[in-house]
């Protein structure tokens, strides 16, 4: 095991109370060609795997009525015949929380960022493995003030 895992795994297990309630941050990007390509975008938000990262979270059983779970499972009721992913970009710059940018480099290559912020309790997030974990900037609000431990 890695220094930085064992030091996650020991500030989330042991460090805090566990309904010290975090704010979490995932920002990815992905380069992306978008000459004459309309749906350069959600091609973009497929390939940045976004959607993996997020749903590695919101996934588990723990995070089953946190609100932004619930959201994406109601968009996927009336999916039809889109994938999920297409149906959740669809909707995405409607969820609370999510960011989209877009940095163009010249009139044929683009980076799309895609970001999102949501909040959990340690006790939550006690249950997974420190990979999971890694890509999220994690912010602890405790009594004594604010911790970032990722």
């Amino acid at each position: 095991m890695t220094e930085f895992k064992k030091n996650l795994e020991d500030s989330i297990r042991q460090n805090f109370d566990p309904d010290n309630i975090c704010s979490m941050y995932l920002e990815v990007h992905q380069e992306v060609f978008f000459h004459k390509n309309p749906t350069y975008l959600c091609d973009s938000f497929k390939k940045s795997k976004f959607f993996k990262f997020l749903w590695e979270l919101l996934g588990k059983e723990c995070f089953e009525r946190h609100p932004t779970r619930i959201i994406m499972e109601e968009w996927l009721l009336d999916a039809g015949k889109k994938t999920v992913q297409e149906k959740i970009f669809e909707n995405l710059k409607s969820l609370p929380g999510f960011t989209q940018f877009e940095l163009k480099h010249d009139d044929k290559r683009s980076t799309v960022y895609f970001g999102i912020n949501l909040f959990a309790s340690i006790g939550q997030l006690r249950q997974f493995e420190s990979s999971v974990l890694q890509d999220w900037v994690i912010i602890v609000n405790t009594p004594v003030g604010k911790f970032q431990i990722n």
